[in-house]
């Protein structure tokens, strides 16, 4: 018996990437591609890491730093017997500046031979634009916001949007009860603009923002956009400075639905108000056949006790306004609470409830226009 032990380490020839450059073949990615042998054939391992991650990571998707490559998801090694070729997919993008590359193989024995290899990727960064609104632009109510950007080597997902202002952007409430997710200043609000777009050999995005849950304070008001992708690499920030007209205030009945016959029944109202309130009065309008009041809260940012009367079937009269003379601040979202109960015989139906006599003062005690938006209380049998 012929006992050969295998101490030979396998032979490695890295043919690209080499001199640091990191593309051969035009697609703006990182290509590899080796030779490899050993005197007792039986490569068993071939292995290609970074020392950092590609992609984002693989919570993104990606492979972190350390991690094989070519074994990661959504890899697409091409392995010959004595070669093998690696591309970077769109999902394993390389981070822009210095990388540092380890090819390693190993054969059956153990025995392994490694390179490493010093790229610096650079030009692989997102493109984007602001198309509209445009610098300088006086803005209507009902502007848009929308912009462009791409991206040849990599992925740019929802959370790689960045829009930043210098003035708060306030999430309007809406009748249905919802509310949008509003930012501060200097607060990243990427999550209110929708995506499309995204071709896999063009790579165009375009992104928009409509305005109708949404409403900048009125003045020049400067954004600034940007995107960063997956693994990281941002794009040239955009900015634009633009003036936007003073939002309309508004009071509204949130919708509801109710069974007949429920107690304690809650119908809110909200205020979207971009200044401070002095006070606020007005009235709710209901069929007194079909509900009755039983009493009225504060919520939020109202005075803790507001005064309200029955003072006829069907109407109640609210009054808000801190006695201690502190105003109401502005903001958006629900400050009152209705409670009702509703009649036991009550057929099933949508019962209008109506605000009237809306009288709404500003800090000095001077009149602001205010819209009243009307509701609706769907009950159910």
């Amino acid at each position: 018996m012929i006992i050969r032990h295998d101490d030979g380490r396998p032979v490695l020839n890295v043919l690209y990437p080499n001199d640091s450059v990191f593309d051969t073949d035009g697609d703006l990615r990182v290509n590899f591609a080796f030779e490899y042998s050993d005197s007792f054939p039986g490569i068993e391992i071939i292995s290609i890491t970074n020392d950092r991650a590609i992609g984002g990571g693989l919570s993104k998707g990606g492979v972190d730093a350390g991690a094989n490559i070519i074994t990661a998801l959504g890899a697409s090694p091409v392995i010959h017997q004595g070669s093998a070729t690696y591309n970077a997919s769109l999902d394993h993008e390389f981070p822009i500046g210095a990388n540092s590359v380890v090819i390693s193989v190993a054969d059956s024995a153990g025995n392994v031979t490694a390179d490493t290899v010093e790229i610096e990727v650079a030009g692989t960064e997102p493109s984007f634009e602001i198309l509209q609104p445009q610098d300088g632009d006086v803005l209507t109510p009902d502007f848009v916001i929308t912009a462009d950007f791409s991206d040849v080597a990599g992925r740019i997902t929802q959370s790689g949007l960045t829009f930043l202002a210098n003035k708060p952007l306030i999430g309007l409430l809406s009748q249905d009860g919802t509310q949008a997710e509003g930012a501060e200043v200097g607060q990243n609000f990427g999550h209110a603009f929708s995506m499309t777009g995204g071709d896999p050999d063009t790579r165009p995005h375009a992104t928009k923002m409509e305005m109708s849950s949404y409403a900048f304070p009125g003045g020049e008001t400067m954004i600034i956009g940007q995107v960063f992708d997956l693994a990281g690499n941002s794009s040239q920030a955009d900015t634009i400075t633009v003036t936007v007209p003073n939002p309309t205030h508004s009071v509204l009945v949130v919708n509801s639905t109710a069974q007949a016959g429920a107690a304690g029944h809650t119908i809110s109202l909200g205020f979207n108000s971009f200044e401070a309130f002095g006070g606020l009065q007005f009235s709710l309008n209901f069929d007194p056949s079909v509900m009755s009041l039983d009493s009225v809260s504060s919520a939020g940012r109202a005075p803790a006790s507001p005064f309200y009367e029955v003072s006829e079937a069907g109407k109640v009269d609210i009054v808000v306004v801190d006695l201690a003379g502190d105003p109401i601040p502005s903001g958006s979202g629900i400050v009152l609470n209705v409670y009702a109960s509703i009649s036991a015989t009550a057929a099933a139906q949508s019962m209008p409830l109506t605000l009237s006599d809306v009288q709404v003062a500003n800090e000095a005690g001077n009149p602001i226009n205010v819209v009243a938006r009307d509701g609706v209380l769907e009950v159910q049998r």
